[in-house]
């Protein structure tokens, strides 16, 4: 998941304020400062990421650990991706 990766710990990291104030403000930033592809490639990884693991929350954990928690924006892994995909599909 190399392009969420980047995503997670440039975007939403401890400074994520630097980028907005919600996953909206954040999503767009991350848009306007990357090429589409990586949009689609982050979307790609994302339902990837959905398909392979039944446990999305769990899942979640153990892939970012302490470097990012949805749990953070009030969402569980599956609402923050379906938001995620929303934002990044418009």
């Amino acid at each position: 998941m190399q392009s969420s990766v980047i995503f997670f710990g440039a975007y939403l990291n401890q400074d994520y304020e630097l980028s907005g104030d919600t996953i909206a403000e954040v999503v767009e930033c991350y848009k306007q400062g990357t090429p589409v592809d990586a949009h689609e490639r982050m979307l790609s990884e994302m339902g990837r990421f959905k398909r392979e693991h039944p446990d999305p929350d769990r899942a979640f954990e153990e892939t970012y650990g302490q470097d990012f928690s949805p749990d953070l924006w009030g969402r569980t892994a599956a609402s923050f991706f379906e938001e995620l995909t929303r934002l990044l599909s418009e």
